[in-house]
């Protein structure tokens, strides 16, 4: 049976997360790996989209117990869609090496957004 390893959830303001981006266009690049960006900018609100993501990678830190570190970077985590459009998380990296020190075996992501907030779970779970 699976019992619960490591439990996150993130809210962001769209509207902020806009303003950092406008402010600091490098931010995108910093946070975000080339396929989510690929993936916001083909979508109607690419910043309502990426402020979901962002949310899903706060949740997965929270999760891994570590938050933002220089092992645990924002790159090492990945937010992509399965065929059936649910999200789907990746991680590598540092990322990977806590998740694999928790020994979880399966992960759950969940992303909810309006225009004006984005919202993630993120689930570990240990068999």
């Amino acid at each position: 049976m699976a019992h619960t390893v490591g439990l996150g959830i993130d809210i962001v303001s769209v509207q902020v997360f806009q303003k950092s981006i406008d402010s600091e266009p490098a931010y995108l690049e910093r946070v975000f790996t080339a396929v989510e960006s690929s993936y916001a900018q083909s979508c109607a609100d690419p910043y309502q989209i990426l402020a979901g993501r962002l949310a899903a990678k706060e949740a997965t830190m929270k999760a891994l117990g570590t938050g933002w570190t220089d092992e645990v970077d924002w790159k090492d985590i990945e937010i992509t869609n399965h065929v059936d459009g649910r999200p789907e998380l990746h991680v590598f990296g540092g990322s990977r090496a806590k998740l694999d020190e928790l020994g979880a075996t399966s992960v759950w992501v969940s992303i909810s957004h309006t225009p004006q907030y984005a919202c993630a779970v993120v689930l570990l779970e240990k068999n």
